[in-house]
């Protein structure tokens, strides 16, 4: 997908640990507009792509600039030291399987200009389908700059799956934003469906490491198999019994049927002859 880089980073960070500060002080609401910039810079609420965005300018600093960049962002120096020498590690590891190239390596990561952040999107997608959340919004949208009393506008859900894979075991489970979240307090996404990376029960059932999604990376990149369902008055195209996306033209699942035979032709191959280029297919 040509989002290596970025690919790397959220690799790199998932290996460590979320860099936020979320320890009670009186830099939080500076912290929280400065973490909003990178939001409108990235164009999603994303934990994901805000990580990406932060270890691409943490790595030309130096250790003077990094501790100014710590406190203007509400960052664990520590961790985000940790996040750069795993997607190191894991960069390495990859090249020394064939999986990316010395050229790669050798660039200078910059994902301020370079980033594609909607195929970052699609390929945090396909890594962690079928974690997926539908958010609704629950009551009157929220007027208050208070994070706390904007979360509880949303209201968060995942399919609980059952082990033996029948859908009729599979229920919606509702699900927290975890307060650690860039996406905690978001009172409005693009698109209805978010991914996330894992999700763990402790006071309450939350989700870590969130990113809303675009349509075309669950229809695209998932492991399942989009169909299409028509009613009386209106059809949908459904991924997974979960995600659901109004569509009026079955037509257009042999377009999206013709795309994923090609992504899963060009990932065979890929795996088959490592020095093949896909880049240039």
């Amino acid at each position: 997908l040509g989002c290596h880089h970025e690919v790397l980073s959220v690799a790199g960070f998932l290996s460590a640990r979320n860099p936020l500060v979320i320890a009670p002080d009186a830099r939080r609401s500076q912290w929280q507009l400065a973490r909003e910039e990178i939001v409108r810079t990235v164009g999603f609420v994303s934990d994901h792509l805000v990580w990406a965005l932060l270890l691409s300018d943490w790595a030309q600093l130096n250790t003077g600039q990094r501790r100014h960049m710590a406190q203007r962002y509400g960052l664990v120096f520590e961790r985000m030291n940790e996040a750069l020498k795993e997607r190191q590690l894991l960069a390495e590891s990859l090249q020394a399987a064939g999986l990316i190239s010395k050229e790669v390596m050798r660039e200078r990561m910059d994902s301020r200009r370079r980033a594609q952040w909607p195929l970052v999107i699609a390929a945090l997608v396909g890594g962690m389908y079928p974690n997926i959340l539908i958010v609704d919004r629950v009551g009157e949208r929220c007027t208050s700059e208070d994070l706390a009393e904007k979360a509880n506008t949303l209201r968060y859900q995942t399919l609980q799956r059952h082990h033996s894979k029948q859908d009729s075991m599979c229920y919606p489970k509702p699900v927290n934003m975890h307060p650690n979240s860039i996406c905690f307090g978001a009172d409005q996404y693009r698109c209805p469906y978010m991914a996330f990376f894992n999700s763990q029960q402790t006071t309450k059932l939350y989700a870590y490491d969130a990113s809303e999604v675009t349509p075309w990376s669950l229809l695209l990149l998932s492991t399942e198999e989009p169909k299409y369902e028509e009613t009386a008055s209106e059809g949908h195209i459904v991924v997974g019994g979960w995600a659901r996306f109004q569509c009026s033209n079955a037509a257009v699942m042999e377009l999206i049927h013709g795309v994923r035979a090609a992504w899963a032709r060009l990932l065979a191959r890929k795996v088959v002859d490592r020095s093949w280029k896909h880049e240039d297919s």
